[in-house]
């Protein structure tokens, strides 16, 4: 049975009115038409949007993107959220009660998932959560309001890493945890690198990692900001983190082969013992989980990973 949920993260991980307000107008063109499709999808209203989006095949100009939108349904035909009761949270009313969301299995292995920008792993943690289900696992999902590469911890109480690690400990204690897994997104990919680290996770799994943008002038002022003092690259730099420790955790990171700024992070960590990195050819996208849904390879991926 899943716990709380943050108000607000549970609104972030919701279809947005204008997806459905797009689709029911009839005067809507067929470029936000399809980008409705594509939220709705990612948030798992699935079965409801999928005549949407074979009509949207009709259209010369949509038919492409609509037939990979369609696969994409078909792909995520048993997850479909939409009926009663297929979202197993409750709201926090606590606002004490932490930017995190757990959902227990009764079993030893935990998964703790590190959300990107947009609080969610390229679809939303409802969705996420369905995949993940028949895999048996406790699930924690972390979220960074500062958005601070997780460095300066998930807020509240648990502002800055150390604070964030002590509950993150505390909570896979209660679990009875006896293997540990990191998983992440974007922001949330170096999250569940530099965590899995540091609580000596069995295994880190990556896609996109943002990793040399956490030493950029934005990124550690808002890190700064978050700790309350001066934060240096060296601090944030994971090249230097995963070079100084005589263990690390074997880490796996996916991203699109014609992205270059994913590229360039992947560097960072691909000729360091241990790194596993896999390109996705002729992939652009930053948000590969959803590249990984649509191809069938995403499912058959975190199984592989949770038995390493």
């Amino acid at each position: 049975m899943a716990t709380d949920i943050p108000g607000w993260i549970h609104a972030l991980n919701q279809p947005p009115s204008w997806s459905l307000a797009a689709l029911a107008d009839p005067a809507a063109g067929a470029e936000q038409r399809l980008q409705a499709c594509q939220i709705l999808i990612q948030s798992g209203v699935v079965r409801w949007t999928l005549p949407h989006v074979e009509a949207l095949r009709g259209v010369p100009e949509a038919a492409g993107r609509a037939d990979q939108l369609a696969i994409l349904c078909r792909a995520l035909w048993d997850c479909d959220l939409t009926g009663a009761g297929a979202i197993p949270a409750t709201l926090a009313r606590d606002a004490e009660a932490g930017n995190y969301w757990m959902a227990p299995a009764n079993s030893p292995t935990t998964l703790i998932a590190f959300t990107g920008r947009a609080k969610r792993l390229s679809v939303s943690v409802y969705l996420m959560q369905r995949i993940l289900e028949p895999l048996g696992v406790n699930v924690i999902y972390l979220f960074d309001p500062a958005d601070s590469f997780y460095v300066g911890g998930i807020g509240g109480r648990w502002t800055g890493l150390d604070a964030t690690l002590d509950l993150l400990r505390r909570l896979c204690e209660g679990f009875g945890t006896q293997r540990l897994y990191c998983l992440g997104q974007s922001t949330g990919g170096y999250g569940a690198l530099r965590y899995g680290l540091e609580l000596d996770a069995r295994a880190v799994l990556a896609f996109s990692p943002m990793i040399w943008q956490a030493r950029r002038p934005r990124p550690l002022a808002r890190i700064a900001q978050a700790l309350g003092r001066p934060v240096g690259e060296e601090e944030v730099d994971l090249r230097r983190l995963y070079r100084s420790r005589p263990r690390v955790p074997p880490a796996t990171i996916v991203c699109g082969g014609d992205n270059a700024a994913d590229l360039r992070s992947a560097a960072e960590l691909s000729d360091l013992p241990g790194i596993d990195h896999r390109v996705l050819p002729g992939v652009g996208d930053h948000a590969v989980i959803t590249t990984l849904l649509r191809t069938g390879a995403l499912r058959p991926m975190l199984g592989d990973f949770l038995r390493r």
